[in-house]
């Protein structure tokens, strides 16, 4: 740094230079300046660090045949892969969404929304150069993406001589729909394939769920159908399995035979395909819940996930728990399994055939370790897993000819009489009582053995997040989505509402235990900042400074609060969930403006009267009010909205005919509260006499200058009140705004009503994409998040102009304007599907930016000019709204790296050299000609003295 001090110095005049001797500490964190936009809750996306990771849904996950983990981050769209020594890194995927990359590096290619991974062949490993004594020339398998946005079926492959992954395209045209049956799979049409296996002969199998099909890739290339018929329904059990009906299949495996199993998931049932090509319902159909039941006897709720460990259970997601059926011998190995003298003697006897063959199995390592056993020891992993191996084959496997004796010896019998010498002992005595259908523990085993009926495995079936580290049977999931299993000693499950990767694991003195391998925590009572929220869509804020915000993924409605003394740290704003199910855990920054809250024992279903944090709500999707106390949210899937008093009870909101998808609120200054109802079209209002039709009876798009009650919207998400009484209409699926006058009439004010992108222009000729939020300020104008455009815009006096972001997405991990730690300019800041947006009393707008899973407020939003930065902010780097010499010395400081200068002072300071009127100035860096040219305009010195 001294070296660099000198180098500066040296270019300064003298009058500069000795500004360095004024040198003083940066000013304290001030408020955001106008036209500036911070982020004010939510982390966002900012890259994986191990098991520290921000995941957004999760996928179905897979294992390679070394028990390498690979899993689809769907909405960051990557694909990551966990490797033996627990180290998690992308495998292919840049973050972005899109199709790119064939041919080339599979972490360059772009993807879109990968919801499938299959692996074949050997494991990678994240970084061999931290691990030496990995062989180099290891060979290293095949991994397949289900590439579900772009519908097609990619391929990771490596480079045999670089040993970088490669990527190619193995099916799919990217058209979304059906064809190519018959021809080469790269000619093919998918319609979001999902679930993705491969065979040991390289024949691979796809799920392309919304064609209703599973479709066949032969190692040739070319492709086919081998069940179902494109038409959702239910049938064909018994028959041919290209003539049978599959209801949207979401996943598909094949067992160590290549016969095919599929997740028929909205028929509520897995179904097999034996090899020559007949379906049967393998689990589900029945109309039973109880456990212990044959599989087709027991109802099951939309399974997705499934998996095969290697002593033949099966598991698969039922509805809120993973559940297993018990078709062979298998258990997740207790590390800790104690076994007693009497069956180690039985098992050393040379006469006993079972002990002979099972010895035969072991290496020389375990045969020393059996022959030299004690009564104090305990069993290596290794050992309990061959035992366990062994004993396995011996109970599936065929009858062995004995050659001492001439005979045939049935080894299931000998196994059972075998186990029954030691029937009272705490060693293998588990293992003894399943054998022997003696009793069964669900709470302690998870499982049975060899009755071939279902029981449950993880998950108690309540909804939430609970268990972490405690038996697996006891866990809570938000909704279990994808399963593997790596090992006999772990189960891996991907719960893609949680964003979290998690594992069940064999314990050391429990038998099994759940915790989080990857994905983060959800806190409450943390710095806003620090919090998780997913696919945020609506945000309220209010003039006491809080803000409601509607966290979709997360099935809350969460509460901003404001700081509560002068004496907190920079961001002052926390976080905590005022509707729906809490989390029995607080951040690492405890808030110091609330005490904590109980959290209730158990959760009740959603209904009049019930305590709003107790409440089982759905993904709310709009959220409005907070008038003393009251406020509104609605949950979009069950239809309802709901009001919360100020003693934080629920009450419901009678709609005549009820909701089909209650998408936007909206509270008035009068006190009305207007309501979206985005599937069957409509706006309804509610006031003091109750709920009655605001506008639209049908969808379509018409009805200009007439009333509103007789005109036409498409999937209307948003609305807005202005202060003239004027009502703005988000028309999403029209791709217009439309304006419902005090006297009822409705006009276009925005959009042309065809998808498109235009900077600027008069607002009803500039095309909008799939607007999904609206927003009026004191002054009348009206902000539009133009959701599919990647911006907001603003309308006034009849023109539209740009004001942040468009046309491409921004993601944090690779765009640092989306990063959230950073102040960013508006007119250069960088947005992901923008959905809901309000002002609060101050002329703040606050943004769902819903894809980067935070809410960012542009500060004073009247300020923001889109392009080039407002002049007072070139030079005013201390931010105090002058430009003067404190500027100049604290430009100095940044210069010679005395300081790190945040993105936004970086930007002011960086004022040299003055570029053409129409852009920014700048170069980039901060060095002393940037001191110079603030210090040319503070004494008006030549043409500096005015910015460009």
């Amino acid at each position: 740094m001294s070296h660099r001090f000198c180098r500066n110095s040296k270019r300064l005049p003298g009058f500069t230079a000795l500004l360095l001797g004024f040198i003083s500490a940066l000013p304290a964190f001030a408020a955001p300046s106008p036209g500036f936009v911070t982020t004010v809750a939510g982390y966002g996306i900012q890259g994986p660090s191990h098991n520290d990771m921000n995941l957004v849904s999760p996928g179905l996950a897979a294992s390679d045949d070394e028990g390498g983990i690979y899993f689809p981050d769907t909405g960051n769209h990557i694909v990551y892969n966990r490797d033996d020594w627990n180290i998690t890194a992308p495998i292919a995927g840049t973050g972005l969404p899109g199709f790119s990359g064939d041919g080339g590096p599979a972490r360059q290619a772009r993807l879109n929304r990968p919801k499938g991974v299959a692996a074949r062949g050997g494991s990678r490993v994240n970084d061999p150069s931290q691990f030496p004594e990995v062989d180099p020339n290891k060979p290293v398998g095949v991994l397949y993406i289900a590439d579900t946005g772009n519908h097609r079926i990619r391929k990771v492959y490596q480079d045999p001589t670089t040993r970088r992954d490669l990527i190619i395209t193995l099916a799919g045209d990217g058209t979304p729909h059906y064809k190519g049956d018959g021809g080469p799979a790269l000619s093919a049409g998918f319609v979001s394939p999902e679930g993705i296996a491969a065979d040991s002969k390289g024949v691979v199998y796809v799920a392309d769920r919304l064609d209703h099909r599973v479709r066949r890739i032969d190692a040739n290339g070319n492709i086919s159908t081998v069940a179902g018929t494109g038409v959702p329904g239910f049938s064909g059990d018994g028959g041919s399995a290209a003539q049978a009906q599959l209801n949207e299949p979401t996943a598909v495996i094949v067992d160590k035979n290549d016969v095919l199993y599929i997740s028929d998931t909205k028929n509520h049932r897995i179904r097999r395909v034996a090899k020559d090509g007949t379906i049967t319902t393998f689990i589900g159909g029945g109309l039973r819940l109880e456990d212990g039941r044959d599989p087709t006897e027991i109802a099951i709720r939309n399974p997705t996930g499934m998996a095969i460990d290697e002593l033949g259970a099966f598991y698969f997601t039922d509805g809120l728990r993973v559940r297993v059926l018990q078709d062979g011998v298998s258990l997740i190995i207790n590390t800790h399994i104690q076994d007693e003298p009497e069956f180690v003697t039985a098992l050393r006897n040379p006469q006993n055939p079972v002990s002979v063959y099972l010895m035969s199995r072991f290496t020389e390592e375990m045969r020393q370790k059996i022959a030299a056993y004690d009564t104090d020891g305990y069993p290596s992993a290794a050992f309990t897993f061959a035992f366990i191996t062994a004993l396995n084959e011996v109970i599936q496997g065929p009858n062995i000819y004995d050659s001492e004796r001439f005979s045939q010896v049935n080894l299931s019998e000998q196994v059972r009489k075998l186990i029954q010498q030691n029937p009272q002992g705490e060693g293998l005595v588990r293992l003894n009582r399943m054998l022997l259908d003696e009793t069964y523990t669900p709470e302690i085993l998870a499982r049975n053995m060899m009755d071939g009926k279902v029981y449950p495995f993880a998950g108690n079936g309540q909804e939430g997040f609970l268990g972490e580290n405690g038996s697996p049977t006891q866990a809570s999931f938000f909704h279990p989505y994808g399963i593997t299993v790596p090992s006999v000693e772990r189960l891996v499950i991907t719960d893609d509402v949680a964003r979290r990767v998690r594992a069940v694991n064999a314990g050391f003195q429990d038998d099994l235990y759940i915790t989080t391998v990857i994905g983060k925590a959800l806190y409450d009572d943390t710095l806003a900042r620090s919090a998780r929220i997913t696919l945020p869509l609506a945000v309220s804020p209010a003039p006491d400074g809080t803000a409601l915000i509607a966290d979709h993924g997360n099935r809350r409605i969460r509460v901003m609060q404001p700081p509560c003394s002068d004496t907190l740290p920079r961001q002052p704003y926390y976080l905590y969930t005022a509707v729906g199910k809490g989390i029995p855990q607080s951040g690492p920054n405890p808030n110091p403006c609330r005490s904590p809250g109980v959290l209730p024992a158990s959760y009740g279903p959603t209904a009049d009267g019930a305590r709003a944090l107790e409440a089982e709500i759905g993904p709310p999707t709009g959220v409005a009010g907070q008038r003393g106390g009251v406020y509104y949210f609605s949950e979009g899937e069950k239809g309802r909205v709901w009001q919360v008093d100020s003693q934080g009870l629920l009450h419901a909101v009678a709609v005549p005919g009820g909701l089909t998808y209650p998408a936007g609120l909206a509270l008035a200054p009068d006190g009305r509260l207007f309501i979206t109802d985005r599937d069957s079209a409509k706006v309804w209002v509610k006031d003091g006499s109750g709920v009655t039709l605001f506008a639209a009876t049908e969808a379509g798009d018409g009805g200009d200058s007439g009333p509103a009650i007789q005109a036409r919207l498409n999937a209307p998400e948003a609305v807005a009140a202005g202060p003239d009484g004027s009502v703005y209409i988000a028309d999403t699926g029209n791709h217009k705004v439309k304006r419902v006058s005090p006297d009822g009439r409705i006009s276009t004010v925005a959009g042309t009503g065809a998808a498109g992108y235009a900077l600027e222009g008069p607002a009803a000729s500039v095309p909008l994409n799939a607007p999904r939020g609206v927003a009026v300020d004191t002054d009348g104008a009206l902000y539009i998040a133009d959701t599919g455009n990647h911006r907001i815009v603003r309308v006034k006096n009849g023109a539209l102009e740009p004001v942040s972001g468009g046309p491409d997405p921004g993601h944090p991990e690779t765009d640092p304007l989306t990063r959230a730690d950073l102040d960013e300019w508006a007119g250069e800041a960088k947005w992901h599907l923008p959905a809901g947006i309000a002002f609060d009393g101050a002329g703040h707008l606050y943004v769902a930016d819903s894809n980067n899973h935070r809410i960012r407020m542009i500060a004073n939003a009247a300020a923001a000019r889109f392009g080039v930065d407002p002049s007072l902010m070139y030079g005013d780097v201390t931010d105090d709204k002058n430009v003067d010499i404190n500027d100049v010395i604290v430009t100095l400081r940044i210069a010679v790296e005395l300081v790190q200068p945040t993105a936004s002072q970086k930007r002011r300071a960086d004022v040299a050299p003055r570029n053409p009127v129409g852009g920014p100035p700048g170069d980039g860096r901060v060095d002393a000609s940037d001191a110079i040219r603030i210090l040319r305009r503070i004494i008006r010195l030549g043409p500096d003295g005015e910015w460009p």
